[in-house]
């Protein structure tokens, strides 16, 4: 029941989707006419510093507590290797609760390709939030899984939604006329949520996991 569930099928898979990318970025490059100037422009997408990115934010508080003291900390450029690096520890627990859930589930199919689906709008989440550049319409690339997959959205829709509003039809960023208060109001937000994961685990009686569990979350993984 569990034979397409290899370490073999996901590498074979796994290969087969990143080659798939890989053309494609190569194929569009090639017909744009632009050839691949985009490469080298991404090395310098981390000149921007906004408070839109979390960690960015973090940082910018920071610097600013530091600037008040009189030290100049240049704290933003450690809190993004900090944040990527809890993205990548992120990724691969989702990764592997994924894996595990699916190979446990007795559910159908479907079932089970709903568990990889919003393990992977969940990790596309966790990148957006993360990511050291923020884009107002970088929060709308998980909302297309997690619509299809998760039972509540509304703790990613309503962030979302409010960003759409920083960007305007002329390309105006407003974002950048709220640097400092922005920053300050993301990080006290981010407190709150730390906060408040913190006071429901807290909650919740500790207990073993059982592959009946697994079996139970198939469906309404989140």
């Amino acid at each position: 029941m569990h034979g397409r569930h290899t370490v073999r099928a996901l590498l074979r898979d796994g290969g087969c989707l990143a080659g798939g990318l890989v053309a494609a970025l190569l194929v569009t490059s090639a017909l744009s006419g632009l050839g691949f100037g985009w490469v080298g422009g991404l090395t310098r997408s981390g000149d921007s510093e906004q408070w839109t990115s979390p960690p960015t934010a973090v940082g910018l508080v920071v610097d600013y507590a530091g600037a008040l003291a009189g030290r100049d900390l240049r704290a933003v450029p450690v809190v993004r290797a900090v944040a990527l690096l809890l993205l990548a520890i992120v990724l691969l627990v989702l990764w592997q609760r994924a894996w595990r859930d699916r190979r446990a589930s007795a559910e159908p199919a479907q079932a089970r390709a709903r568990v990889a689906l919003h393990g992977a709008g969940l990790a596309l989440a966790a990148t957006v939030v993360l990511s050291p550049v923020f884009y107002p319409w970088y929060a709308s690339w998980p909302l297309a899984l997690l619509a299809l997959t998760a039972t509540r959205t509304t703790w990613f829709v309503l962030p979302a939604g409010a960003a759409t509003f920083l960007a305007l039809p002329d390309g105006t960023n407003l974002a950048r006329f709220a640097k400092a208060p922005g920053a300050v109001a993301m990080t006290a937000l981010l407190l709150f949520l730390l906060l408040r994961v913190r006071q429901n685990g807290l909650k919740r009686s500790p207990r073993r996991w059982s592959r009946s569990d697994a079996h139970d979350r198939a469906g309404t993984w989140c």
